[in-house]
């Protein structure tokens, strides 16, 4: 990620409501994230605003909300919201 001028993460989080998609800016930067899901960045984000050479690097952190975070949990809700996930991601890599 060093030297990066921006890194996209793709998360799923525990939700009431599984397929959510939010999307957090720069979750490093703030305790909580600014979206409709209540949860904290990963420690490899919170690690990258003490390393000087991520100081400049924007990360953007996609998240769906899933019920459960077990392997065999299958949701159909999720599995709805990948199209819309995989749009999202191109969208952000086509900005500049």
């Amino acid at each position: 990620m060093e030297r990066r001028r921006r890194v996209l993460l793709i998360d799923a989080v525990e939700g009431d409501v599984p397929g959510i998609i939010s999307v957090c800016a720069n979750p490093r930067r703030s305790k909580g994230s600014s979206t409709r899901i209540t949860s904290r960045p990963p420690p490899c984000l919170r690690c990258s605003a003490v390393t000087p050479t991520l100081h400049d690097t924007e990360f953007i952190w996609i998240l769906v909300t899933v019920n459960s975070a077990r392997w065999e949990c299958n949701s159909p809700g999720v599995a709805a919201a990948i199209p819309q996930v995989v749009e999202r991601v191109r969208q952000e890599l086509g900005r500049r």
